[in-house]
């Protein structure tokens, strides 16, 4: 007899049970094992288990029954499944005809072996019922020895690799001052407390969150508190002694019985990742400027322009309700709305008057100009430059250029630029005129609600005087309420 399954204790078993009954036994632990055996030893009886991970009991038989040197070895299926309907049709059209259904005694297997040969083996003295109690009971024992020297072994690794990760890896009751169940090493070298430290005190990962970052994440747990989902964040930590840690926190909800739940997870130090970001960030933010004081200075103006029309979109964005990413973009990306005038000549961009209606069509080429340089880079941020250099001169009531966009058609960055370009020219000195006070610009803006702004977003910067007056560098004048 040949018995193939990937499980030792019931190969063991079994073939403890077919000793007994007078039969030469060997064992396979797997399909390939099995096919080879039966290649060279050509056994009278194959018993196979159907659930065995590299080549289940279906396989075995598929590829048993292809080899002329083993194709007509008889096979019983082996199987624990509930599912016998669905195990005897597959059986059939494996051209498996018997079944030995887990668990088995020494009988039923008795019974299996016989049809399965087609006629009886050789009298033996039957296994007496408590011999086989004894043999089963043996074998069961080593079976759960090993398993619960598997686990044991399993678990001692699994805790090494956690004690090794570099991030905390935590259990914690949900809520600001759950009880915290298990925090690892890393915690020391992350934050500098001591696993005891961190176990003793339940209001220590509140409590040394930044304070600017603190009611955000704490609302975070309490949403995840509240509805089981998981919690993904990141914050700033106070290490002990003080020094700031950027933290990448993911964790799952896991339900426990009654109201509360647990929360299992990883905090990550991102601090280098976080350096990193704003060193890109400051260095792209420089390119940006450069660029466009590349284009300011052909035209007699000074960086101070590029950086207060800057300031002045990222608080228009910011009174808007626009999210912190978009604000910081607009103020980065704002620089560059009039770098088209690198292609408009001197003698225009220059002149000291008012400009004819040719001169004035070349130089209202710069918003096209900008847009084409600055588009098609796929970098959003380049790519916002280029809506807001194209877009910046169109005006509220479709009579602004390049496309005559009107309204709501004028992307929402163009009216907000188009707010802050016009304020700063009319509060700066220009080669053609002087400076306009700023309640006169703030009059004659007011004048174009609506006709040239957007009256949202004028009405956005027009209620931001504080703001406006710490950007210019000048005290605010008493600008009247619309």
């Amino acid at each position: 007899m040949l018995v193939v399954d990937d499980r030792a204790p019931d190969r063991e078993l079994l073939a403890t049970v077919l000793t007994h009954l007078g039969h030469r036994v060997r064992e396979a632990a797997n399909g390939e094992e099995g096919i080879e055996f039966a290649r060279t030893e050509r056994p009278d009886l194959i018993l196979a288990d159907i659930l065995m991970p590299t080549m289940d009991g279906y396989e075995f038989v598929r590829r048993l029954r292809s080899d002329p040197a083993a194709a007509d070895i008889p096979v019983v299926f082996c199987t624990a499944t509930y599912a016998v309907d669905e195990v005897r049709r597959l059986a059939d059209a494996c051209g498996v005809s018997q079944i030995l259904i887990k668990p088995y005694g020494p009988p039923e297997i008795m019974r299996i072996v016989k049809a399965a040969l087609g006629s009886p083996p050789e009298p033996v003295a039957p296994l007496a019922a408590e011999d086989f109690h004894r043999e089963h009971l043996r074998v069961l024992n080593a079976a759960l020895i090993q398993k619960v020297d598997e686990q044991e072994r399993l678990h001692r690794r699994f805790r090494q690799l956690v004690e090794q990760l570099p991030a905390i890896v935590y259990l914690w009751e949900a809520g600001t001052d759950g009880q915290c169940y298990f925090v690892s090493p890393a915690v020391e070298p992350v934050l500098g407390y001591s696993v005891e430290e961190w176990l003793a005190d339940p209001r220590l990962w509140a409590d040394r969150i930044h304070p600017d970052d603190r009611d955000r994440v704490v609302a975070a747990e309490l949403r995840s508190r509240e509805t089981g989902e998981d919690l993904a964040c990141e914050y700033r930590m106070l290490a002990k002694d003080g020094h700031l840690v950027w933290i990448r926190d993911q964790a799952a909800a896991i339900r426990s019985d009654g109201a509360g739940h647990h929360l299992q997870g990883l905090m990550y130090d991102v601090s280098a990742e976080k350096e990193a970001q704003d060193s890109l960030r400051r260095s792209r933010e420089e390119t940006i400027r450069r660029l466009s004081r590349a284009a300011e200075f052909r035209d007699d103006e000074t960086g101070a322009h590029i950086e207060r029309v800057s300031h002045y979109c990222e608080l228009i964005a910011v009174r808007l309700g626009l999210g912190p990413e978009l604000c910081e973009q607009m103020r980065i990306a704002s620089p560059m709305h009039d770098v088209g005038k690198i292609g408009v000549a001197d003698a225009i961009l220059l002149k000291r008057g008012p400009l004819d209606a040719d001169q004035r069509a070349e130089m209202e080429r710069h918003a096209d100009i900008g847009y084409r340089i600055l588009a098609g880079s796929g970098a959003e941020l380049l790519d916002l430059a280029a809506t807001i250099a194209r877009t910046h001169h169109e005006r509220f009531d479709g009579s602004g250029y390049p496309r005559g966009l009107e309204g709501e058609e004028i992307p929402l960055e163009g009216r907000i630029a188009a707010v802050a370009d016009v304020f700063d020219a009319l509060t700066s000195d220009r080669p053609y005129r002087p400076r306009f006070s700023r309640t006169e610009a703030v009059d004659m803006m007011r004048a174009d609600r609506g006709s040239h702004f957007d009256p949202r977003v004028l009405d956005a910067f027009l209620g931001a005087e504080d703001e406006i007056s710490a950007i210019a560098g000048q005290p605010a004048p008493a600008i009247a309420a619309t």
